[in-house]
């Protein structure tokens, strides 16, 4: 199911807003953080260049925020080395996302950004 307009455009703003900030400008040209929209989750990811060789790209799948439409509140998932989604409980759902990116930036257990 597709997020609701003003859901979508608020969080986009918000994503767009804090994957600008997540990466130095010195380091830009070798990584980014964006994120992707799928029906009802937005997926967070980082894009990185390789230091061997510069032709080399990846992605990394930082955090997912699904959206449950019933009670307007987002949840937050993990990834773990396979790339299977794991929900966080560390925080509990929320109707702010900026709640979200803030328990992304603290990453007390280390399962975001490693």
């Amino acid at each position: 199911m597709a997020l609701p307009q003003r859901v979508k455009s608020l969080a986009e703003r918000k994503l767009a807003t804090y994957c600008c900030n997540c990466v130095p400008e010195s380091e830009i040209d070798m990584s980014k953080v964006a994120f992707r929209i799928r029906g009802d989750n937005i997926t967070l990811y980082e894009h990185s260049k390789s230091d061997f060789d510069p032709e080399e790209e990846s992605d990394f799948k930082v955090a997912q925020f699904r959206y449950n439409q019933r009670k307007r509140t987002w949840s937050l998932y993990w990834a773990d080395r396979r790339e299977k989604w794991h929900q966080y409980d560390e925080v509990k759902p929320t109707r702010n996302i900026d709640d979200l990116l803030d328990e992304i930036d603290q990453d007390p257990g280390m399962v975001f950004w490693g």
